[in-house]
């Protein structure tokens, strides 16, 4: 047991019985209405310790859950830094790769080294025709536009099947 600060200050033995009173003996005979002793049973005490201990147990589960937690963060981490600088790496390699055979189709004439090349297809080579008829009504609505002459009056353009401008 805590004395209390009047039991202190007069160097009195402090009793509480809390089965009675909240205050110490003492305090009850002077008539004072605060008293701030603490009454520790034995119960208490035991109570107290128990949960003590039982916050012991709590934290080093905690512990012990964060640093297998952490050891695994850990790992994980350096798996992803290894896969990011394999990454790095090998995309170097496309890069160093693509430009050597870059130069290389370069020196040999395979490929064009200006935008000029691309423009036209070489020489002798068609294009492939469209094969959804949009170049039959191309030619068609080609043929009306000169046949309508300025001023004309603009009449309703043909079908790709068939020249109907009624000119």
């Amino acid at each position: 047991m805590v004395k209390c600060s009047h039991c202190r200050r007069n160097n009195k033995a402090c009793f509480i019985n809390s089965d009675i009173s909240p205050f110490c003996s003492s305090c009850v005979q002077s008539g004072l209405t605060d008293c701030d002793g603490v009454h520790l049973s034995i119960a208490s005490v035991q109570r107290l310790s128990d949960n003590i201990r039982s916050a012991d147990l709590k934290l080093e589960a905690a512990r012990a859950d964060f640093e297998r937690q952490f050891t695994e963060l850990s790992r994980a981490k350096s798996r992803l830094d290894r896969a990011e600088k394999t990454k790095a790496t090998l995309r170097s390699q496309q890069k160093e790769l693509v430009s050597r055979g870059l130069e290389s189709l370069e020196r040999e004439g395979h490929f064009a080294s200006s935008a000029e090349d691309f423009a036209a297809p070489p020489s002798g080579v068609e294009e492939p025709a469209p094969d959804d008829g949009f170049a039959e009504v191309s030619a068609a609505f080609d043929e009306w536009l000169r046949t309508v002459g300025p001023g004309a009056a603009v009449e309703t353009p043909p079908t790709a099947q068939g020249n109907s401008s009624g000119s």
